[in-house]
């Protein structure tokens, strides 16, 4: 063992008495000492904080005062515009137009315009549906020579004038949609197969998300988009449909969108030749390419999609493999397609070959056919009846049909705008703004 010697540490004595009163003056000094401490702080972070505001205030009072302004522009516009077609919201609000028996009027309004969006043919129209008086346009171009950058232009009732909002596209416009439970929220797709996602609530002019090479965009242009509104998990959900026969998912991350192949659209030439032919073409299956989908009503997981070769296919998410059914009567491109919104075994389609179908979707065959003579652009369910329906043709009708008062003949038609030379199986798209002569391209009813 070894021992280790250390100097003791220096001791001093210390001596004195302790009482009530000295007690007091020790606390009062130490209570003094963080006063002191405690305003110097609170001096310092003063100088900071001004030092600080000194350096901001022009940029933050610019940025104030150009909010205020922005705002009160905003307002008076809307005050004039109001002022200016008073007699118009009249009508729009208590007036009813007069019709005859088995007939109705239609009322015309307004016209939506923009110097932007000159020459562009409007691919899409969506009512918003949390605030009626919100509707957004696309603009874009059916015409494969004359593609260039696109709009999306969302146009309020209370400002008829110049559109709330609106975002440019490097590509082409060809279909939107609005998310049903979060109606800020606005799908785009565009002809170069690309799908954007904005958000109205943020000032930046940029979209949110967008889809990329990486997770596999679609390679032909997006003629359709939905919103899942069957939203099980946190993240929104959205589906797109495209020429390239592919029917995706897209699920919004935080700054990215992830896909999902849903299904691929492919087509059996034997289900359209004669029997004759019918041998030869058995072994012939190619892809098919989708224009239109729609979602059954009460049924999340089914969907129908109609296709350029003129076949609608009723399909499921579940499974992706195979179709449910397959329905054969249209000749040329599906334009439109949707689920009767009070009867969900009946859905309504529209064709580049004149016509307009009802199916009942446990039949192969359509249940009535309505012949326009024209190419169909659009049809769409009147969402107060089961019974009503409109189609726009390529001449700048549209068409309002109820089928409890007259199948065979319409209640109202009206001119929207002249008819414009040129490809008749694409005059159904396009409505051009700031041409001489304008065709119609899409209608929407407001949702009640």
């Amino acid at each position: 063992e070894r021992g280790v010697a250390t100097r003791p540490p220096p001791t001093v004595p210390v001596a004195g008495t302790v009482n009530q009163w000295r007690m007091y003056d020790a606390y009062v000094e130490e209570l003094n000492a963080q006063n002191r401490l405690q305003s110097n702080q609170q001096t310092s972070w003063q100088q900071c904080e001004n030092e600080k505001r000194a350096t901001e205030t022009p940029q933050a009072k610019d940025a104030d005062s150009l909010s205020s302004m922005k705002w009160a522009v905003k307002l008076t516009e809307r005050v004039v515009n109001h002022n200016t077609e008073v007699e118009t919201y009249h009508k729009f609000r208590f007036c009813k137009a007069a019709g005859t028996p088995g007939e109705a009027a239609v009322l015309p309004l307004w016209q939506f315009h923009f110097s932007k969006v000159k020459k562009k043919d409007v691919t899409g129209l969506k009512w918003n549906p949390r605030y009626s008086d919100l509707f957004a346009a696309g603009y874009g171009s059916f015409e494969f020579q004359r593609q260039g950058s696109g709009f999306v232009c969302c146009y309020s009732l209370k400002n008829t004038g110049y559109p709330e909002y609106f975002w440019k596209t490097e590509s082409a416009v060809c279909s939107i949609d609005w998310h049903p439970h979060s109606p800020s929220l606005l799908a785009v797709g565009l002809y170069d197969g690309m799908v954007l996602v904005f958000d109205i609530h943020t000032k930046d002019r940029k979209p949110t998300h967008a889809s990329t090479v990486k997770v596999n965009k679609h390679t032909d242009p997006v003629w359709d988009v939905r919103w899942d509104g069957d939203d099980s998990g946190s993240a929104f959900r959205f589906y797109s449909v495209s020429g390239d026969g592919r029917v995706t998912s897209w699920t919004l991350m935080k700054n990215k969108l992830e896909s999902e192949e849903v299904a691929l659209l492919k087509l059996d030439y034997s289900q359209l030749t004669s029997p004759r032919d019918s041998a030869e073409a058995t072994a012939l299956v190619g892809s098919a390419g989708g224009t239109c989908f729609d979602f059954h009503p009460s049924q999340s997981h089914v969907f129908i999609v109609g296709t350029t070769e003129g076949v609608i296919f009723k399909c499921s998410k579940n499974y992706s493999g195979q179709y449910l059914q397959t329905y054969l009567g249209h000749d040329m491109s599906i334009t439109g397609v949707e689920w009767n919104p009070f009867h969900p075994r009946v859905f309504i389609s529209s064709s580049s070959d004149w016509t307009v179908k009802i199916w009942e979707e446990s039949l192969t065959s359509p249940v009535l056919t309505f012949d326009f003579e024209m190419a169909v652009g659009d049809v769409r369910w009147a969402p107060s009846s089961s019974t009503m329906f409109a189609a726009a043709t390529a001449d700048g009708t549209v068409h309002v049909y109820d089928l409890a008062v007259n199948r065979r003949k319409q209640i109202s038609s009206f001119k929207v705008s002249p008819v414009r030379s040129g490809d008749s199986r694409r005059q159904d798209r396009g409505r051009g703004e700031g041409r001489k002569n304008e065709r119609c391209s899409r209608n929407c009813f407001r949702p009640v």
